[in-house]
């Protein structure tokens, strides 16, 4: 297997965990490090028009994965080291290095790819079935045509120009998208945990009580279907083997 360089996690909310990337990398040995998404701005230093003028190590990586959130890509007033952050991913497509985007984080790639992404119409939460099109990238010659994944979302991004459709489904046609080579963004969530999805279905006392709508499954329902967690595991796992060999 190729040796992969140092990764760098951002990681937007202590809510919202890296989750199975990091037993992914640590069963491997493979070096990595983790960032709140809020230091951003202690990295990158700006002249005086406001251009990135130093990056600091962060152009030392070769592997950039974002992590979910809750907050959105719209939201740079009330968060603003998403400014650094589009910087950051605009560097990472500009050098053509790997770029992994996890909800969030795919909804931050496309916007930085020139892609649209707003609120959905409504919230696609619990265990969904989606179309893989495996030809949309060797990345994805492993995968079986269809896969139940976790979801948890209000926002969704759709298709940048030049990037390919890899997954799909009714609710949400824009499920995942690969760009050039190795940068991949996911609506979905192929990294969530078991724990994680538990707690996922309590009611927050910050962000609220647990959605609801036409798409949002009970959380009783989807509590009840943690055992389909390791297949989606399993699916994760070869897809990120494909991703740093790429």
């Amino acid at each position: 297997m190729k040796q992969l360089e140092k990764t760098l996690i951002i990681q937007h909310s202590i809510a919202t965990p890296p989750g199975s990337t990091l037993q992914f990398l640590n069963d491997r040995a493979l070096p990595y490090q983790v960032m709140m998404a809020s230091d951003l701005a202690n990295e990158i230093v700006r002249d005086g028009t406001g251009a990135a003028t130093n990056w600091g190590n962060l152009l030392g990586f070769e592997n950039l994965i974002l992590c979910g959130g809750g907050m959105n890509v719209d939201q740079e007033d009330q968060y603003p080291w998403l400014r650094q952050e589009k910087l950051l991913i605009a560097q990472f497509v500009k050098t053509n290095k790997r770029i992994l985007g996890l909800c969030l984080g795919g909804q931050l790639i496309a916007e930085v790819l020139g892609a649209k992404v707003q609120k959905h119409d409504a919230w696609e939460v619990g265990w969904k079935l989606v179309a893989i099109d495996s030809t949309a990238s060797p990345l994805l010659k492993f995968s079986p045509s269809q896969l139940e994944v976790f979801q948890f979302h209000a926002y969704r991004f759709f298709l940048p120009e030049g990037a390919r459709r890899f997954a799909e489904n009714s609710i949400c046609q824009d499920q995942g998208f690969v760009f050039g080579n190795s940068t991949v963004a996911f609506q979905f969530h192929p990294e969530s945990t078991r724990q994680w999805i538990y707690e996922c279905t309590l009611d927050d006392p910050q962000d609220g009580p647990y959605p609801a709508g036409e798409f949002a499954q009970p959380a009783s329902l989807v509590a009840e279907q943690l055992g389909k967690q390791p297949a989606l595991q399993d699916w994760y796992f070869k897809f990120l083997q494909s991703w740093i060999q790429s």
